[in-house]
């Protein structure tokens, strides 16, 4: 290879870097550091019902597959809408519910211990919208599957009853 290629390529690879800090194209990568950095609290430690329900409806769209970021913006308009909170603070927590690492095998069996730091602040107006989101976002790409379903109804037991059957999830062969 000749000067002159070499040239170009590094050429090519500054302006690339260049483009890309331009177009923000890291912004997912540093929001990732950043949310890995802070003092965030533990999915269990969620003493603000509209953070434990920002983490129950994320997780049960991903329940439903692979979340687009259509999906994360009806989600963050539905909270805006439903609790009243600024689109600044539903982005913040959409994206840091949606980069908390939720375990989608084990989700449905955490519900009780996401809900119980909260539990005795949620009252009747959280229940409802809660329930209204988590019904919407589930049907919002395609019909809610088996899985959303469940958690729904979980969820919705807990916050009647306080209980959940655990064991409710494991099905005949």
């Amino acid at each position: 290879m000749g000067f002159l290629s070499v040239f170009f390529i590094f050429f090519f690879g500054v302006l690339c870097t260049f483009v890309a800090l331009y177009f923000n194209a890291f912004h997912a990568f540093d929001l990732f550091l950043k949310l890995r950095r802070s003092n965030q609290k533990h999915r269990f430690e969620l003493s603000d019902p509209i953070e434990a329900g920002v983490l129950l409806v994320v997780g049960v769209a991903s329940l439903g597959g692979r979340m687009t970021a259509q999906t994360k913006r009806d989600i963050m308009t539905a909270f805006q809408r439903g609790f009243g909170i600024s689109s600044k603070r539903s982005r913040k927590l959409v994206n840091k519910a949606y980069f908390s690492h939720l375990d989608l095998h084990s989700f449905p069996n955490e519900i009780q211990y996401i809900l119980a730091p909260s539990i005795n602040v949620i009252n009747e107006s959280h229940t409802a919208t809660l329930m209204s989101l988590l019904n919407r976002v589930a049907d919002l790409d395609a019909p809610p599957t088996m899985a959303q379903r469940d958690v729904i109804q979980k969820i919705d037991d807990y916050l009647l009853h306080g209980v959940v059957n655990i064991k409710s999830n494991v099905r005949a062969a």
